[in-house]
């Protein structure tokens, strides 16, 4: 039921449990003039009343206007969060609720320029969870209608793309019950529809988790056929239909959670491989004609280490951030962020939580440049305060 294994990137249900305590600030760090592009905690604004938030994932059309979308909330109630980043500041935004919900959230964002985007959710009403997607029109953002699958009673949108202000493509997970089936809804600029995908054969559980289109008649979507059974899922549109690729994680046990396309013959995707007692980092790279399995840089001495989200601002540069536990027992988590630079990944510096008792954790990421990102998660994932980072 995620994204991710630990983060935003699914229904935030976990967010709903009561709450009674409100996580520390954090502190801006600023590059001097002269300095070389690093990554620094950058503070964000807390939504008057609430106890607990998190964010789950970013879109940033310009190095001056960013949207990073997730939940807060207090007691047993979650809301939407919105917030901006005007190029010297985040700020929130106000966003609508649908009426009649305990819980709702925004895991997924994409603006096509500073005055269009979607985001993409879910909401809970009783027993029921529903698709929630909302839009940005330069001034307000508005509740969009999208449909459920046929007899789903869970049905979460995890992501969302969207190549033009008239095409976007949103993807996820329905069921009624734990035994998940992926989706995909489209946008024509007028209304949204579910998109018909192929089946797959002999799959349990199954959930598409990311995408990304470098084109409107080129679209990658990732995710796994489910867990126990093995194997990574990409499905790509042409335009026309979407098609099952051959994913490069061969017997591997794979979860791929995002995947980035900066062109139609260049992707990444990353995620996670579960080995017996343990899970690594996981990466796969689309070069036109084939996936194929890159490396990543996996931290030394380290447990439960994964990534969860990606940028690509070129074909030669691209940027994936996750989390891992820190030596031999598992202790509090922190960030991971890694680098791509067209041949093979290496390990950046990141920052983490001020406390040494609090948990760090990114689960997106957007880069408008080579030289200008910002990543966002949460800090203690068990009562969230949102975490941002920027890379400038």
């Amino acid at each position: 039921m995620r994204r991710s294994r630990r983060g935003l990137r699914v229904s935030f249900v976990a967010l709903s449990c009561a709450v009674a305590l409100v996580c520390g600030a954090t502190f801006a760090i600023v590059p001097s003039a002269d300095a070389s592009p690093a990554w620094s905690v950058v503070s964000n604004p807390v939504a008057v009343g609430a106890t607990y938030a998190a964010l789950g994932w970013v879109s940033c059309p310009s190095s001056a206007s960013c949207f990073a979308v997730g939940t807060s909330g207090g007691g047993a109630t979650a809301k939407t969060l919105v917030e901006h980043w005007d190029g010297s500041r985040w700020s929130i935004m106000p966003s609508p609720n649908p009426g009649g919900v305990s819980t709702a959230a925004l895991g997924g964002v994409s603006c096509h320029r500073t005055t269009s985007c979607v985001a993409v959710g879910d909401a809970i009403s009783g027993t029921t969870e529903q698709t929630l997607v909302e839009q940005w029109n330069g001034t307000t953002w508005s509740i969009v209608p999208s449909p459920d699958p046929a007899g789903a009673t869970i049905s979460q949108l995890l992501a969302v793309a969207c190549p033009e202000t008239t095409s976007c493509f949103a993807v996820g997970q329905y069921g009624p019950d734990s035994s998940f089936k992926p989706f995909v809804e489209h946008w024509n600029g007028v209304s949204w529809s579910i998109a018909s995908i192929p089946s797959l054969a002999g799959a349990r559980t199954a959930r598409l988790s990311g995408v990304s289109c470098p084109s409107t008649t080129s679209c990658f979507a990732v995710g796994d056929n489910g867990a126990g059974e093995g194997k990574s899922l990409v499905e790509h549109w042409d335009g026309t239909r979407w098609s099952i690729m051959t994913s490069a994680s061969g017997a591997k046990e794979t979860d791929l959670s995002g995947v980035s396309c900066p062109s139609t013959t260049s992707c990444n995707a990353v995620g996670v491989v579960a080995t017996i007692q343990d899970t690594v980092p996981f990466a796969e790279h689309w070069n036109g004609s084939h996936w194929a399995i890159v490396p990543s840089a996996d931290p030394s001495d380290s447990r439960g280490v994964e990534l969860n989200g990606v940028s690509c601002p070129s074909v030669a540069s691209c940027f994936a951030v996750g989390s891992y536990y820190p030596g031999p027992k598992f202790a509090r988590l922190k960030t991971l962020i890694e680098d791509w630079n067209g041949v093979s990944w290496s390990r950046m510096s990141s920052p983490n939580a001020t406390a040494s008792s609090t948990s760090s954790y990114l689960a997106g990421v957007s880069c408008s440049t080579t030289t200008s990102c910002f990543a966002v998660g949460n800090i203690d994932p068990e009562v969230p305060h949102a975490l941002v980072e920027r890379y400038a």
